[in-house]
């Protein structure tokens, strides 16, 4: 019983650290294409 809800805590955990990731290496794209738009104009 407690071993499966710590799988779950883990799982769970794990897929929230991948999301988070990818939407963090999404903003740095975004910022650092924002960021070359603002320096040629």
């Amino acid at each position: 019983m407690v071993g499966s809800m710590a799988r779950n805590y883990i799982e769970t955990f794990h897929n929230v650290a991948l999301a988070g990731r990818l939407l963090f290496g999404r903003c740095r794209i975004v910022l650092r294409q924002s960021r070359q738009l603002l320096m040629r104009a």
